[in-house]
């Protein structure tokens, strides 16, 4: 995540406060993680439960890119989906219900991530407007299917956060409310962003 990304998150975060009572991230992560020592990790497509069309779409390149930065090995999501699609499985839903050794034979990963996108909305305020996101995601061990890691994370994207003057916040808002979908990727940025943060870096990472 760029430090113009991160930093407009941040003022998300503290826009967010003043609607929201605000609590640390929490996470499930094995004690012995480092000896299960993931080296390549197969995203799979998420499911989308929010009424939010084209939300999954967008979270899944971001959040490969995400565990790739990581210094995880992950599989390109046009790979991915050219090989559901080949086998006829197009809904995440169906994917997701697979056994998890299925994937094992299919792709050879250590690990799978398994990605629900649980709500996404948009609330309209006087002064400008937010984006509530949930999102939670499983890592499991591919062989096994031992669960590895996961986190449910909710997060509300304020697109104004970065304007200091009300009339500069009126704008944002006016604008946002006529392109939403605009503000998928920075939202999701956001939540995908501080998940990622909480998964040890990987075997590619120079401080592994």
């Amino acid at each position: 995540m760029s430090k113009q990304s991160f930093s407009k998150c941040l003022l998300g975060v503290l826009a967010a406060a003043i609607f929201f009572t605000g609590c640390a991230p929490k996470f499930f992560l094995i004690k012995d993680y480092q000896q299960h020592r993931p080296l390549s990790v197969l995203v799979l497509p998420p499911v989308n439960q929010t009424p939010q069309e084209g939300v999954e779409d967008v979270v899944y390149p971001i959040f490969v890119r995400a565990i790739g930065e990581k210094g995880y090995y992950v599989y390109s999501p046009e790979y991915v989906q050219e090989i559901f699609h080949r086998n006829k499985l197009q809904e995440a839903g169906r994917i997701h219900a697979l056994p998890y050794k299925k994937f094992y034979d299919v792709f050879g990963p250590d690990a799978i991530l398994y990605i629900t996108v649980e709500k996404w909305a948009a609330k309209y305020y006087l002064i400008g407007n937010q984006i509530d996101t949930q999102i939670f995601a499983k890592l499991i061990d591919a062989k096994t299917g031992a669960e590895l890691f996961n986190m449910r994370y909710e997060f509300a994207y304020d697109p104004a956060a970065a304007q200091s003057s009300i009339a500069g916040k009126l704008i944002v808002a006016m604008a946002s409310k006529f392109s939403e979908k605009s503000y998928l990727e920075p939202a999701a940025r956001c939540n995908i962003g501080t998940i990622s943060k909480q998964l040890p870096k990987g075997p590619s990472n120079e401080k592994w």
